[in-house]
């Protein structure tokens, strides 16, 4: 009995052979799987850095409300490091300061409060408004925007903020901008109103990410002042 007992064990073992074909079979579907992996972790960080964005604006526009003054909300994209900055200052006094001043200068100051710290997203990129192929997001409205009307504003209200842990001492210039007004609403402009204002955010963890399915367009109802997130 004894001295069968050996043959039958190498019966059941695997050879070398087989182990190789099995390790060579699993390399091969790791390989394949990248793709998919890396698509879903790029999807995931422009739908986590919108939601980011959606929750901060919803922010600014409650303290608008609550507090009856003016919140502008700044962004700023920084393309050699590939990064996007946030920041939302509102008016001491309730008065909107651009009006007078298109640039408020250096804040915080004795006029400008910072009420959210400067928020920083990386590999992430701020799209203009229109340029996001809006006709591969779900639940798309009809006839969505696609002109710079509604984009974000590039030369009517601006600020400087010093961003914590920048490489940079110098005060960093946010000249895209939004501004939400006592009564909820929301403008691109000083003294203007919009129907809306929409801009996009790509992922860009590949320095050549030209995906649509890695984008998302953030829209603000000019006149509540609500946000809504189409991703793809």
């Amino acid at each position: 009995m004894n001295s069968k007992t050996p043959l039958r064990l190498s019966r059941l073992a695997f050879s070398m052979v087989e182990l190789l074909v099995v390790i060579c079979l699993i390399a091969m579907l790791a390989v394949a799987s990248l793709p998919a992996l890396t698509s879903l972790n790029r999807s995931g960080l422009v739908t986590q850095t919108a939601t980011s964005v959606a929750s901060q604006l919803e922010q600014a526009r409650e303290y608008a409300v609550a507090q009856n003054t003016y919140v502008w909300v700044g962004f700023y994209q920084d393309t050699t490091n590939l990064k996007m900055s946030m920041v939302i200052a509102a008016s001491n006094d309730g008065t909107d300061l651009t009006e007078s001043t298109p640039d408020l200068g250096l804040i915080p100051n004795a006029s400008v409060s910072l009420i959210h710290r400067v928020e920083t997203f990386k590999q992430v990129e701020l799209k203009e408004a229109g340029d996001t192929s809006l006709r591969s997001l779900f639940d798309q409205p009809p006839n969505p925007a696609s002109n710079m009307e509604n984009a974000l504003c590039s030369n009517g209200m601006a600020f400087s903020v010093k961003i914590p842990g920048s490489t940079s001492t110098s005060p960093v210039r946010f000249t895209r901008m939004l501004q939400f007004t006592p009564n909820g609403g929301v403008r691109n402009q000083t003294g203007r109103a919009i129907n809306l204002v929409e801009f996009g955010l790509q992922s860009k963890v590949a320095a050549q990410d030209k995906s649509s399915r890695n984008v998302v367009v953030v829209r603000i109802n000019g006149f509540t002042g609500m946000t809504q997130v189409y991703r793809p």
